[in-house]
């Protein structure tokens, strides 16, 4: 993987969409600090310095981009546990890891079909040394706040890539499904919340199954299936 790094930058994923046809396959932009760093549906991301925050450019990829996006996360998950030697970290698919209850790390996905070229970009943040805003203290953690230590982010960055490169060349998708399922964070049975687009309504109900990117609800006396990433947890 070809690596590119910067003290400051306003998004590594933003960086490599305006930049991506100069660059090969596996490409891999970081920053310590991102000034416009965005979550899912645009939403702000605070990237102060201390956090890894990074993205990698798939060129021409033989894997779908929800699979690339799948790769990265487990990935991350699992880099996390073998960090903390703690099993309380889970997904929310399709963008967010947790820690118990608060959130790490998040993962966007841009795709990109221009002229006969496709590109996936894949950028993620994941909180390790640095300050959660007051605002987000109980919404979000650190990954040393969970273990009591600082941490070296480039080797946490190497060690997350070496995995992502063995997914890609082992990948194998009934066992990135079953990894992903034993991650997963909603599950059949879980009590959840939605909002439906049409009127704002928040409404309760209880997973049914849990594919990848859409998940089956029994809601008031009804079946009813809602995108994974516009559910959360009741108790949430």
């Amino acid at each position: 993987m070809r690596k590119i790094h910067f003290d400051e930058i306003d998004s590594t994923n933003a960086y490599l969409e305006r930049n991506y046809m100069n660059f090969p396959d596996l490409t891999v932009v970081s920053a310590d600090v991102q000034t416009a760093g965005r979550g899912r549906l645009n939403r702000e991301w605070n990237s102060g310095k201390g956090g890894l925050w990074f993205s990698i450019l798939f060129r021409n990829p033989e894997l779908s981009p929800a699979t690339l996006q799948r790769i990265c996360s487990i990935v991350s998950v699992e880099v996390l546990m073998r960090l903390t030697e703690k099993r309380e970290f889970g997904l929310k698919w399709p963008n967010d890891i947790y820690y118990r209850d608060r959130k790490i790390s998040g993962c966007l996905q841009k795709n990109i079909f221009s002229g006969g070229e496709s590109a996936c970009i894949v950028g993620t943040g994941i909180n390790i040394n640095n300050e959660i805003p007051a605002e987000l203290s109980g919404k979000g953690i650190s990954l040393k706040q969970i273990a009591g230590k600082a941490f070296n982010c480039s080797e946490i960055l190497d060690t997350i890539l070496i995995d992502v490169e063995r997914g890609l060349v082992d990948y194998d998708e009934n066992e990135f499904l079953n990894r992903y399922r034993d991650y997963s964070i909603i599950r059949p049975g879980s009590e959840v919340t939605v909002k439906r687009f049409e009127d704002e309504r928040i409404m309760t109900g209880k997973v049914l199954e849990h594919p990848i990117d859409e998940i089956r609800l029994f809601i008031e006396d009804e079946e009813v299936v809602y995108r994974a990433g516009d559910i959360t947890l009741k108790d949430w």
